[in-house]
């Protein structure tokens, strides 16, 4: 859920070592085991209402599912358009959740309706994080709200977004940015302009899943609504590959890695850019909590350069520190502060951002 102007990447360390990530490290997790611990189901989860008894997992397809839990084969019979009601407004049970691997990346999880991914083993639920990548797969919608503080020295920059992560199966989710609110200087006059931003339409592909590790692949596309005063205004293509990873202690690992290419020209100049992440943190508070529940501190790193020769190169590098809590029933509060260490033509003193997230 990163929210940054592309600049450049001087090598293509950091994309082999990704791919490397995924082919060679994936087998080391595939032979995680494929039960599921009711008790330890992830907080992005509706809860169990009180009086009720927590479903059981399904070990196999001889196994009697629970009223109101789809069984696999039964699941497996529904059409591509049912699949898709159901990861939109279903329950979304863990019960129904299964270890997918790479290997099968083609033949399973596409018939299957989304549903929440139980906690890690060391009991870590799978979040996403301010100026972080996700590398999970969500059922979320989230209202953004930034500040940036003498943006290439002209002043400061505001923004309002509203992003949707639509799952479509367990395999594919629909990602859309609606930037309803820029504002910066620029013009004839150099005055405060606001206006509307670049949709964002981005669709998002789980490689592989287990209770521990995810890693999904991301291509997408802007969508000119802007105007260029505020940043907007051009079409570019972008992929990319991400990873999340618990580890000990409620210990959290992600990253990733993308590339954005123009896909049409502007007079100011649209770079070929790519990004480097990089984000650890901890959950120091219990599940449940009353507007602190499962808090997590954490610190994302960025690096984003340009790729192409067209023009001096501008490297940016930052390091935004954050936290984020639930305050009750699946609504959470995120803040981040984003601190530029190496800066470019357009970066700025400090930035700030705040978000309210619900899972629904």
């Amino acid at each position: 859920m990163l929210r940054f102007k592309m600049k450049r990447l001087p090598c293509l360390v950091p994309f082999t070592a990704a791919i490397y990530y995924t082919w060679f490290c994936i087998p080391l997790f595939a032979q995680e085991s494929a039960l599921v611990d009711p008790a330890q189901f992830g907080l992005e989860i509706p809860s169990v209402a009180p009086g009720e008894v927590p479903i059981s997992p399904l070990i196999s397809n001889s196994v009697a599912a629970p009223p109101g839990v789809l069984r696999s084969e039964e699941m497996a019979m529904q059409s591509p358009l049912d699949i898709a009601m159901e990861s939109i407004f279903g329950q979304a049970d863990s019960a129904n959740w299964r270890p997918l691997s790479i290997q099968n990346f083609f033949t399973e999880g596409w018939n299957e309706p989304f549903v929440f991914t139980p906690r890690s083993t060391s009991g870590a639920p799978r979040q996403g994080w301010i100026n972080s990548f996700d590398g999970v797969m969500y059922r979320v919608w989230i209202n953004a709200f930034g500040y940036r503080q003498n943006v290439g020295r002209n002043g400061n920059s505001y923004f309002s977004d509203f992003s949707i992560f639509v799952p479509i199966n367990r395999r594919l989710d629909i990602r859309l940015d609606v930037p309803y609110l820029n504002t910066n200087k620029g013009g004839t006059n150099n005055g405060y302009i606001t206006q509307f931003g670049d949709m964002n339409l981005a669709g998002r592909f789980l490689l592989h899943e287990t209770r521990d590790t995810s890693i999904i692949a991301v291509a997408g596309t802007s969508i000119p609504t802007g105007q260029p005063a505020t940043g907007g205004g051009a079409t570019q293509l972008g992929a990319g590959l991400q990873f999340w990873h618990a580890m000990e202690d409620r210990w959290v690992i992600r990253g990733g890695a993308n590339i954005t290419v123009p896909a049409s020209n502007r007079p100011d100049g649209i770079r070929t850019n790519g990004n480097v992440n990089m984000a650890i943190g901890k959950y120091i508070t219990e599940p449940g909590t009353p507007w602190f529940g499962d808090m997590v501190l954490y610190t994302s790193a960025n690096l984003i350069t340009s790729l192409d020769n067209r023009s001096s190169n501008n490297t940016y590098f930052s390091l935004t520190p954050g936290y984020r809590a639930e305050i009750s029933d699946n609504w959470y509060h995120l803040g981040g502060v984003e601190v530029p260490m190496v800066g470019g033509p357009s970066s700025f003193t400090y930035g700030l951002q705040f978000w309210i997230l619900k899972v629904y």
